[in-house]
């Protein structure tokens, strides 16, 4: 069956498709060793300085590693793409048709299975890539745009469940607008802990701020105590 490199990265993106992954890997590079050279190289080239990948699908291995900044710079980077930023945004998607798949293979995306994106009032989550293996739990890359043309980069991990990391957008989102609320149940909880949220720090052209040290600089949105 041969497939379009298009159809490939729908099928990457929308329901996580290793095999797509593979697919595209072979194509572009031939093995999968030199493709994660590619990948580690892109990442030094963006400032991701505390990112190391060692396979394509991000299986776990304790030598391939990132962080919420990094991950948060890497979708930054991934939405200026004009393509990235479409398949990211796809609701759902049918492939070329095929001898062996005649009426195409239907695509959903795993993100936007979720949610609808317009739950917060005042920004739309225009974009978002989910993240699973038992070691990060949940994780969700989201990317939002608020009515008066700002866009938001947003990235959580370690949720217990999967729709806990949309919830966590809604609320974080909501910092922004005021208009969604944080959960009201916290004081019934049990086990106190603190959250911190920090954002990206940009110029007013959209670059990336550094400090005195030559690191990302973030700022505190939002530091709350919850308990559970």
């Amino acid at each position: 069956e041969t497939v379009s490199i298009t159809d490939l990265l729908y099928g990457m993106i929308l329901p996580s498709g290793a095999d797509a992954t593979i697919a595209v890997v072979q194509y572009v590079a031939g093995n999968e060793d030199t493709f994660v050279d590619m990948m580690n190289d892109k990442a030094a080239e963006l400032g991701m300085t505390h990112t190391h990948f060692t396979n394509s699908t991000g299986l776990f291995d304790e030598q391939h590693y990132s962080t919420a900044v990094d991950i948060a710079m890497l979708m930054k980077e991934v939405m200026q793409n004009t393509i990235c930023r479409k398949i990211l945004s796809t609701v759902e998607y049918t492939t070329t048709s095929t001898q062996q798949h005649p009426g195409g293979i239907l695509l959903q995306s795993t993100t936007f299975s979720r949610m609808y994106g317009t739950e917060v009032s005042g920004i739309e989550i225009i974009a978002g890539k989910t993240g699973f293996h038992d070691q990060a739990m949940q994780c969700l890359a989201s990317y939002a745009r608020a009515v008066d043309g700002k866009e938001y980069v947003l990235i959580t991990a370690h949720a217990a469940t999967d729709m806990d990391p949309i919830r966590d957008a809604f609320a974080i989102y909501g910092t922004i607008t005021g208009t969604y609320a944080m959960p009201t149940d916290l004081e019934s909880r049990t086990t106190t802990t603190a959250s911190d949220v920090y954002v990206i720090v940009t110029d007013e052209y959209g670059a990336l701020v550094t400090d005195e040290n030559g690191e990302i600089a973030t700022q505190l949105a939002v530091s709350s105590e919850t308990t559970e």
